[in-house]
């Protein structure tokens, strides 16, 4: 009996046929996934606007203002709040990956967003026309709170690119009203002027690279703890971070003048610096910043990190 096995070219071809089998059905599982997880969050979607509606009938006339969750600012909160009054039975999340579940507020509808792109605050409720012709300007020159206290600022608004935060364009202590919460400073942006955001209640703020100077007491009595600036940024004015909750921070390289005040009323105890910075006064680098002066400038101002502890600086 004549027995034959199989020749390579066979084996190849079977090997190939396999593959393309087994990559054809991973192919088609893959899909069915996809597919039952985009119908998921529509069904998800759809549970959410019909709460939200039943919530909002039992809110138009006791909230100001057209927003169903009026003075609230997170999508977190509002699920919970549809939850808490039992229009939901929990925190609704997406299936789908990098999705998120946004309540529109121009639209007063929840939506998916995919890939997390960010959802910027509408361009409605910035003003940045000149004082002189109406025309739009890129200086943001005053907000509108009903957009929210939680504020992604725009690059780009009125088909113009922003570049600056003027004077008093958000600050709460002369306009008064609520605090704002949280910003989100867009990439672009060279300067924020005097007072810009003074009299909120950020808790952490993250400087662009593209900024050059900040102005004076532009973010005063917040609560800031956390504070990151760019490597762009030259200088930092009087009173900038006064009355703040500010106890380390780090100073790009780029840095060249810290003005008088500028981080009066903040704990600092930890200091990272370039060379040759002007320290204009000693309150520039808070409430131990006497201390810190003496030494850093008496060191020739070398850059590094300096550590307050038991009443005296050191250099590491």
């Amino acid at each position: 009996m004549n027995k034959k096995g199989f020749t390579l070219v066979e084996l190849i071809i079977v090997i190939v046929i396999l593959s393309i089998l087994a990559a054809t059905s991973i192919w088609g599982i893959n899909g069915l996934i996809k597919k039952s997880k985009i119908a998921a969050d529509q069904a998800s979607l759809q549970i959410l606007n019909k709460a939200t509606i039943l919530y909002g009938a039992t809110q138009v006339n006791t909230l100001p203002g057209s927003d169903i969750f009026y003075g609230i600012d997170t999508d977190e909160e509002r699920m919970n709040i549809l939850k808490d009054n039992r229009y939901l039975s929990g925190i609704i999340s997406p299936q789908q990956e990098n999705a998120l579940f946004q309540w529109e507020i121009s639209e007063q509808i929840w939506k998916i967003n995919i890939n997390n792109i960010p959802t910027y605050t509408l361009e409605k409720f910035f003003n940045t026309t000149s004082v002189y012709n109406q025309d739009p300007t890129s200086t943001i020159r005053d907000y509108d709170k009903s957009g929210g206290l939680n504020v992604l600022i725009p690059p780009i608004i009125n088909g113009v690119t922003i570049t600056k935060i003027g004077q008093d364009a958000f600050n709460t202590d002369l306009k008064g009203g609520e605090k704002l919460t949280s910003v989100v400073l867009p990439e672009g942006i060279t300067m924020i002027g005097g007072n810009a955001f003074k009299g909120n209640g950020l808790t952490s703020i993250t400087i662009p690279d593209s900024v050059t100077s900040i102005g004076a007491n532009s973010f005063r009595g917040n609560m800031l703890t956390t504070v990151s600036i760019g490597n762009g940024v030259k200088t930092i004015s009087g009173g900038a971070f006064s009355n703040n909750n500010i106890t380390s921070i780090v100073f790009p390289n780029s840095v060249t003048s810290i003005q008088d005040h500028a981080f009066d009323g903040n704990s600092i105890t930890q200091i990272t610096i370039g060379n040759s910075v002007n320290l204009t006064n000693n309150l520039s680098a808070g409430k131990y910043g006497g201390t810190f002066k003496s030494l850093y400038d008496g060191n020739g101002k070398q850059s590094g990190t300096y550590i307050y502890a038991n009443g005296a600086w050191v250099k590491q």
